[in-house]
């Protein structure tokens, strides 16, 4: 009779055991899975900027829109969603003639910012200009932003998209990056920054009262 409890505590301990090294394993490959997944939609992203800043054209102009999750499988689930916040910052933050300006995307777990899970830098000869908006400050938008942060999970409203602008101006390359949602501010965002931030003439970012 002892010797068939001992047996069987014995199964219970390598059952026990064996689950706590799968799932140890598991979540270790979650975060491997989830990594890979950010670090291909921050070289999306920093791919289809160079692309915009390298093209011929005298003005290009696009408009993106960022996932709400990023799904992915893997772990103890069959599928989950992980939610972020994209930051695109710019070095120096201070434009420079004699050097390239690097651009870095990154992706950040919204449940703990500071945790970076991965990003993506490219090195572009423009001069790079924020253009930030809150949804909390639907009628604002900041033309002096150091850096940016796309929340496509904010509570208002989602803020999930940038305008991409590349402009050559009197020789000069600019590259506008502008912050809006695709609920509907986009158009409404760029008409703020050509009319009263901007200031001067543009092709690219022409004031409609003009």
């Amino acid at each position: 009779m002892i010797g068939f409890t001992l047996s069987k505590l014995n199964l219970l301990i390598l059952v026990t055991a064996t689950f706590a090294i799968v799932a140890y394993f598991m979540f270790g490959i979650t975060d491997v899975v989830v990594s890979n997944s950010a670090q291909q939609t921050v070289s999306t992203y920093a791919e289809k900027a160079a692309s915009i800043v390298g093209s011929d054209s005298l003005c290009f102009k696009t408009e993106v829109t960022v996932p709400a999750h990023l799904s992915y499988f893997g772990g103890i689930q069959t599928s989950k969603r992980f939610f972020y916040f994209m930051n695109i910052a710019r070095f120096p933050e201070d434009y420079d003639p004699d050097y390239l300006t690097s651009v870095i995307f990154s992706i950040s777990d919204r449940k703990n910012p500071d945790k970076l899970i991965a990003a993506s830098r490219i090195d572009v000869n423009a001069e790079v200009l924020f253009y930030d908006w809150e949804p909390s400050e639907v009628n604002t938008i900041k033309g002096d932003a150091k850096a940016i942060i796309l929340d496509p999970q904010s509570a208002i409203m989602r803020k999930d998209s940038l305008i991409i602008i590349k402009e050559v101006l009197e020789g000069k390359n600019f590259l506008h990056i502008i912050t809006c949602s695709s609920a509907g501010t986009c158009e409404a965002n760029q008409q703020k920054v050509a009319c009263n931030i901007l200031g001067r003439e543009s092709s690219c970012l022409p004031c409609p009262e003009d």
